[in-house]
C-alpha cells in the first residue's frame, strides 16, 4: 500500500512538473475534491490568488496545525478567507489552511483545494459527467486539469466587490443608517461600485432596520378627493378652536361649524365646562333650526367631546351619523381647521378696530364676512346656499330678487363651483408629484401584526413627525386601525396613512425588544431612571406588605437569620414607545448559611406528563387552558418557620417608610419575614405545598411517576411552579376555577398559548418550538463550549424534537457536525409535535435500542421511546430517553437488553397511570430490532451473566403473566428508537410521523396479532 502511495505521488510531481513556468507561477484555480475534508492550500497559491482576486492575504490562527497529504506533513501557516464570484448574486465564501511549502520540491504544489465540509456549507455537488459545479439555482463548469476537475473563476470581468449580506448590515450601521444610494454612491466614488443586487439588497436591508423605520420620512395623505358635487347640509365638520375674548381677556372656546361642500360656516362662544348635551343643544339652535335641519353626517376629530357616548346617541336620536376621525388623521377634517385661522384674523382686527365691540356681534361679523366672502372661486358660500348675497346699503328695495331667482342662481352658482373644483383638482393632480398617500403592501397593517405609528411632535418650536412602537395591531377597518397601546393594552383608532408595519430583521429577535433589565449600577447612576421606576418600586413595597409578607422588627431575635435584600428591576416593552417598569422585592438567599442544611421539595412536572395532559385532551375533545400565579411564592398558605430577618439599607429603607407612612430613623431597616419571599431556598417548597393542598380538594390523584400530575376521570392538571395548565370537563373547569379564586392569578389563557418554552397551537393539537429553533440559528454556535450546545439541543429534544437527541455527536473530530446540524434544523424548522384525536383500540408501544461501546470508556448509548397509538396506525409520542449506560456492559445483547429492561419500568408505571383515566384496559407491546433478545425472551435459553439473567427473567415474567401482551421483533430500518442512539438515522420515519401523525412499520417475528400495520 506504502509503494503504491508513493509511485502515486510521483506520477503525479512529474506530471504537473512539466507544466511551463510561466503557468506554474500563476494561480491555477480551485481544485474541488470530494475526498479532501478541509479546504487548503500552498502559500504560493495563496499570495497568487490574493493577487488576482484582490482580497487580503491576512491569516489568523488556523484550527488544525498540520495536514497530512500524499507528499508529506505539512504545517499550516494560518487560515485565510477566499470568497468566489459564482454568479451576480452569488458568492462562494469558505476558509483556507494555508500550508507551508517553502521546502517543498514545488512549492505550488498542493493547489487551492476546495473541500467536502466547505461544498456541505454551500450546499452544492460535484458532477463528474457534465464537469459542473451544482448549486441550487445554477450550474459552474469545471475544467479537467492534472487529471482533477479545476473550478476557475473569472475575476477579470468582476467589477464591483464582493460583500456578503453581514457586511453590507455592518457597512449601512457604520454610515449611521444611510440610504442605499448614498452609500451606491459612496463606493462609486471609492472606485468599487456596488453590483444591483447588493443595492436592492441593502434597500430591503433599510426597509427591515428598526431604527430607520423609527426615522423615516413623514406620511402622506390624499390631496384631492373624487367627489366634486355641492350638496348643502349633507356633511358638515365640527371642532371648536380658542379665541382671546376682549371683554374678558381670557381665552374662550368656539364652536365651529361647516359645511364641507359649500364652505358655509357659522359659530358660537361656547360655555365653560360644556357638557356634551350642552354641545348638542348649541349644534341644534345655530345650525339645525336656523337652515335646513340636521346633516346626514357630522365628522368629528378624535378624543373631543362630540367623540363621547351621549353626544352620539344624541345625533342617533335624529339619524344623524357621527364619524369620528381617526387618531393624527387631521388633514380629514383640514377645512375646518384651515379656517379656524381665518376667523381668529377677522376677529382680532375687528376687536382692535372698536374696543367697544360686543363678542357676540363681532363673531358673528366674522362668520357673515366669512360666508359673504368669495374664496377658491368667484363665487361667495352664501350664493350657494341662499341664492343671493348680502344686501348693499346703495341698492333699492325693489332690487330684492324672487325665489325663483333664488333658486336659479343658486343652481348657477353650485354647477359654476363643481367646475371650478373638478378643473382645479385635475390641475394639481396634473401638476405635482404626489406620492402614495396609503402604504405598499408590504408595509400595510394587517391584525396580529407588530406597526409603528407616525406621531406629531414640538421641539423647540419645530414641529416633526417620528414613528413609536412598535405596537401590536388588533383591527383595521377602512381608514381606522385599532392599535394595543401599553401599558394597559386599551385599543387606540389611528389613520391608516400614519401607520405602517414594522419588519423584523431576521438578525433581531423581537421578544428582545420587549424585555431589558436594569443592573444595579445603572440604577445608582441614572437619576432618570430612579424616577421611572419609583412608582413600581413603591407598589411593589405596599403590595407585599399588605400581604403580610414581613412585618418591622424592633428587636432581633436570637440566633435569626438576617439577609440583605435587593430590588430587581426591568423594563417591559423595553424599545417601544412606551416602555413598563417592572419591580420585584428579593432576598439574597445565596446568603443563607443554612440553605446546605434544607431539602427542597418544589417539583416539576415532567415533560412526559406535560404530554400526556395534550394527548388526553385530544382524545377525549377536552378544551386545553393555562394560568399563571402572580407572585406565586408569597401567596403560601403557611407561615415561615425559621426566623428570617431582612434588612433594607438607604435608598430601599426610605422607599419602604415612605409605602408604609412610617419614619425612618436610619440608614437600614429591619423587617421580620412571615412568609416565604423570592429568593429564598425554601420558598418553592412552601409554594408547592400550598397548591398541592388546593388541588387535593378536588378529589384528584397524584401520579407516582410524577407529583405535578393530578388526574381523575373528569379532568388533568398540571403544575409547573407557577404556571398551572389544565383541561377536562366544563364542570370540571368550573370547580377548579373556583379553587384558584383563592389566589391572585393572571388571565386565563387557551390554544394558541406558551407553556414551558413552547407554544401549544389547535386544531389539531400540536406542540411548536420554533422560536427556539430560530434562536439556535441566529446565534454562533462555535463560540460555544460543546457541553452548552449539547444541553440546548436535548433540551430541544425532550420537549417537542425528540428527533434531535443525537444531534450533537459524541465524537467531535472536525467541526463538519455544525453545518449539518444547522441544516438540519432550517429543513425542519416548522416541525411540530402532532396530537390528532385517536380512535379506539388504543396500546402503548414502546421501542427499544442500544448503541455498544460508543467512547473511550467503553460505555454504550441506550435509548427507548413510547408511543400510545391506535389500530388505524396513527400515535402520540409520549416520552423517549437517551442516556449513556451508568455500567460497562461486554456485548451487544447485554446492552440491548438493559435498555429494554429500563424502558419496561417506565412503561409498566405509565400505564398504571393512563388506567384510571381511560376506564380500559391499556395492552403493551415492546419493540426490539435484536432478534437474540426475541429468542432468548421466547425460548429456554441459558444466560451465564447473573446481572443479564435478572433482566431476561423481568422480561419473561412481564409477557408470561400477560403485564407486558408481546414482545416484538421488527427490523433495524423500521426501529424508530434508532435515532435516539444513533445520529442521523430514521429521519424518514420521523418525517411522516411530524407530518401525518402515524407511526406504521411492519413486524418481522410475533407472538401475538399483529393489529397496526395494514401491510401485513
Amino acid at each position: 500500500m506504502w509503494a503504491l502511495l508513493q509511485n502515486n505521488a510521483a506520477r503525479i510531481m512529474r506530471s504537473h512538473s512539466a507544466i511551463n513556468v510561466s503557468w506554474r507561477k500563476s494561480f491555477w484555480g480551485i481544485c474541488v475534491d470530494t475526498g479532501a475534508v478541509k479546504s487548503f492550500c500552498s502559500l504560493p497559491q495563496w499570495l497568487e490568488f490574493c493577487r488576482v482576486a484582490n482580497q487580503s492575504t491576512t491569516l489568523r490562527s488556523a484550527k488544525f496545525h498540520s495536514h497530512s497529504l500524499d507528499i508529506g506533513l505539512l504545517h499550516s501557516l494560518g487560515s485565510g478567507t477566499a470568497r468566489l464570484p459564482i454568479t451576480s448574486d452569488l458568492i462562494l465564501t469558505f476558509d483556507v489552511d494555508v500550508l507551508d511549502t517553502r521546502r517543498q520540491t514545488d512549492p505550488n504544489w498542493p493547489p487551492m483545494v476546495l473541500g467536502l465540509e466547505d461544498l456541505d456549507a454551500a450546499r452544492c455537488y460535484v458532477n463528474n459527467l457534465d464537469n459542473s459545479l451544482v448549486f441550487e439555482s445554477v450550474r459552474y463548469p469545471l475544467v479537467r486539469r492534472l487529471r482533477r476537475l479545476f473550478l476557475v473563476p473569472d475575476f477579470e470581468h468582476v467589477s464591483n466587490v464582493l460583500l456578503t449580506y453581514a457586511e453590507l448590515r455592518k457597512i449601512h450601521r457604520k454610515f449611521a443608517h444611510a440610504s442605499a444610494d448614498r452609500l451606491a454612491h459612496i463606493f462609486d466614488v471609492a472606485d468599487a461600485p456596488l453590483s444591483n443586487d447588493d443595492i436592492n439588497s441593502l434597500r430591503e436591508l433599510t426597509k427591515s432596520c428598526h431604527i430607520c423605520q423609527r426615522f423615516a420620512r413623514a406620511p402622506r395623505h390624499f390631496q384631492l378627493s373624487a367627489s366634486v358635487d355641492v350638496v348643502f347640509n349633507h356633511t358638515v365638520v365640527m371642532d371648536h378652536f380658542s379665541l382671546l375674548q376682549s371683554s374678558t381677556q381670557r381665552q374662550r372656546a368656539v364652536m365651529h361649524i361647516i359645511c364641507e361642500s359649500t364652505r358655509f360656516q357659522v359659530g358660537q362662544w361656547m360655555p365653560e365646562d360644556c357638557t356634551a348635551r350642552a354641545l348638542w343643544e348649541m349644534f341644534t339652535l345655530c345650525w339645525a333650526t336656523a337652515y335646513t335641519g340636521y346633516p346626514h353626517i357630522i365628522k368629528v376629530d378624535a378624543g373631543s367631546t362630540y367623540d363621547s357616548a351621549e353626544f352620539k346617541s344624541l345625533a342617533s336620536a335624529y339619524s344623524v351619523h357621527v364619524a369620528v376621525q381617526p387618531i393624527e388623521g387631521h388633514h380629514s377634517i383640514g377645512r375646518v381647521e384651515r379656517a379656524h385661522g381665518i376667523i381668529r384674523d377677522m376677529y382680532d382686527k375687528i376687536v382692535e378696530a372698536d374696543v367697544d365691540a360686543d363678542d357676540d356681534e363681532a363673531l358673528s361679523q366674522c362668520f357673515l364676512i366669512a360666508n359673504s366672502s368669495p374664496s377658491h372661486s368667484s363665487i361667495p358660500p352664501c350664493l350657494m346656499v341662499f341664492g343671493t348675497l348680502p344686501r348693499l346699503l346703495i341698492a333699492s328695495v325693489e332690487s330684492v330678487p324672487s325665489q325663483a331667482q333664488r333658486i336659479r342662481a343658486i343652481l348657477i352658482a353650485r354647477r359654476s363651483f363643481e367646475e371650478h373644483i373638478a378643473k382645479s383638482y385635475l390641475n394639481t393632480a396634473l401638476r405635482r408629484r404626489h406620492q402614495a398617500a396609503t402604504p405598499s403592501d408590504d408595509l400595510y397593517p394587517e391584525p396580529g401584526a407588530f406597526v409603528l405609528v407616525a406621531r406629531e411632535s414640538t421641539k423647540r418650536g419645530r414641529k416633526y413627525t417620528r414613528y413609536e412602537g412598535p405596537y401590536l395591531c388588533s383591527s383595521v377597518s377602512g381608514n381606522s386601525v385599532g392599535i394595543c397601546m401599553p401599558p394597559t393594552g386599551s385599543v387606540r383608532h389611528y389613520h391608516v396613512n400614519h401607520v405602517r408595519r414594522y419588519i423584523s430583521d431576521d438578525h433581531i429577535s423581537t421578544s428582545a425588544l420587549l424585555t431589558r433589565p436594569v443592573t444595579a449600577a445603572e440604577f445608582r447612576s441614572n437619576t432618570a431612571l430612579r424616577e421611572q421606576f419609583y412608582n413600581s418600586d413603591m407598589e411593589e413595597l405596599k403590595w407585599l406588605y399588605s400581604r403580610g409578607v414581613f412585618e418591622r422588627a424592633d428587636k432581633i431575635a436570637e440566633c435569626a437569620i438576617i439577609l440583605p435584600a435587593s430590588m430587581v428591576r426591568v423594563f417591559k416593552n423595553a424599545e417601544t414607545a412606551n416602555p413598563i417598569p417592572k419591580s420585584r422585592l428579593v432576598a439574597l438567599g445565596n446568603l443563607d448559611p443554612d440553605k446546605k442544611n434544607i431539602v427542597v421539595e418544589s417539583p416539576m412536572l415532567s415533560m412526559w406528563g406535560f404530554r400526556v395532559i395534550l394527548s388526553i385532551a385530544a382524545n377525549r375533545g377536552w378544551q386545553l387552558f393555562t394560568i399563571d400565579a402572580k407572585k406565586a411564592y408569597v401567596q403560601s398558605s403557611s407561615a415561615l418557620r425559621r426566623p428570617i430577618f431582612l434588612v433594607l439599607r438607604s435608598p430601599l429603607s426610605n422607599l419602604f417608610a415612605t409605602a408604609i407612612s412610617s419614619p425612618c430613623s436610619g440608614s437600614r431597616i429591619y423587617l421580620k419575614l412571615l412568609k416565604p419571599l423570592y429568593g429564598l431556598t425554601e420558598a418553592g417548597t412552601y409554594w408547592w405545598f400550598t397548591i398541592h393542598d388546593a388541588l387535593c380538594t378536588l378529589h384528584l390523584s397524584v401520579s407516582p411517576l410524577d407529583m405535578c400530575f393530578f388526574y381523575s376521570s373528569f379532568g388533568l392538571v398540571g403544575v409547573l411552579s407557577d404556571n398551572l395548565i389544565y383541561c377536562g370537563t366544563d364542570q370540571f373547569v368550573h370547580d377548579l376555577q373556583q379553587v384558584l379564586e383563592a389566589f391572585v392569578m393572571s388571565a386565563v389563557e387557551s390554544p394558541p398559548m406558551n407553556f414551558n418554552g413552547c407554544v401549544v397551537l389547535s386544531n389539531p393539537i400540536r406542540i411548536s418550538s420554533t422560536a427556539f429553533v430560530d434562536s439556535l440559528l441566529s446565534c454562533d454556535l462555535t463560540t460555544l463550549p460543546l457541553p452548552q450546545v449539547r444541553g440546548k439541543f436535548r433540551w430541544l429534544a425532550s420537549l417537542s424534537r425528540p428527533d434531535l437527541y443525537t444531534a450533537v455527536p459524541d465524537k467531535v473530530d472536525n467541526a463538519g457536525w455544525l453545518s449539518t446540524i444547522r441544516r438540519k434544523l432550517m429543513d425542519t424548522r416548522n416541525f411540530a409535535l402532532p396530537f390528532i384525536p385517536l380512535a379506539n383500540s388504543l396500546e402503548l408501544c414502546a421501542y427499544a435500542d442500544a448503541a455498544f461501546s460508543v467512547d473511550d470508556t467503553l460505555r454504550s448509548r441506550l435509548g427507548w421511546t413510547i408511543f400510545l397509538r391506535d389500530a388505524t396506525g396513527l400515535a402520540h409520542f409520549l416520552q423517549a430517553r437517551s442516556f449513556k449506560s451508568t455500567r460497562v456492559v461486554r456485548s451487544v445483547l447485554a446492552a440491548e437488553i438493559y435498555a429494554l429492561s429500563d424502558c419496561l419500568d417506565f412503561v409498566l408505571a405509565l400505564r398504571d397511570s393512563l388506567l384510571p383515566i381511560y376506564n380500559v384496559p391499556i395492552p403493551i407491546r415492546l419493540f426490539t430490532d435484536l432478534q437474540s433478545i426475541f429468542d432468548t425472551v421466547h425460548r429456554c435459553r441459558t444466560i451465564q451473566e447473573k446481572r443479564l439473567m435478572i433482566d431476561v427473567t423481568i422480561l419473561r415474567d412481564a409477557v408470561r403473566e400477560n403485564a407486558v401482551t408481546d414482545l416484538s421483533h421488527i427490523r433495524a430500518p423500521d426501529n424508530i428508537a434508532d435515532s435516539l442512539t444513533k445520529q442521523g438515522t430514521r429521519e424518514s420515519m420521523w418525517l411522516t410521523f411530524y407530518r401525518d401523525g402515524r407511526l406504521v412499520h411492519p413486524v418481522h417475528l410475533s407472538t401475538a396479532p399483529i393489529k397496526h400495520s395494514p401491510d401485513q
